[in-house]
């Protein structure tokens, strides 16, 4: 999990960018699935957003554990998401 911020000095589009190829990149030579969630907004100023991204990676978390989870279970016929209910 991360958070990429602009700070001024370099483009954080272009980081985030290399971020994801490079844990594609991973992905493919490796043959295994990576989990990850990195949030790149385009405002941060300190404490003014500061709670709110803290807030919003909590939900982005539970939505990667949710995707693990599932990732972990397909090969079972029941695999939960948050559409199938549970019986």
């Amino acid at each position: 999990a991360g958070l990429i911020v602009d700070g001024g000095i370099y483009r954080h589009d272009f980081v985030a960018q290399s971020v994801l190829d490079h844990i594609m990149k991973v992905q493919l030579t490796e043959d295994i699935p990576i989990i990850y969630a990195v949030l790149t907004p385009h405002h941060f100023h300190g404490a003014t957003h500061e709670q709110f991204f803290f807030d919003h990676m909590k939900i982005k978390g539970q939505e990667a554990a949710r995707a693990c989870h599932e990732l972990l279970h397909l090969d079972q016929p029941q695999a939960l998401s948050p559409s199938t209910p549970a019986q």
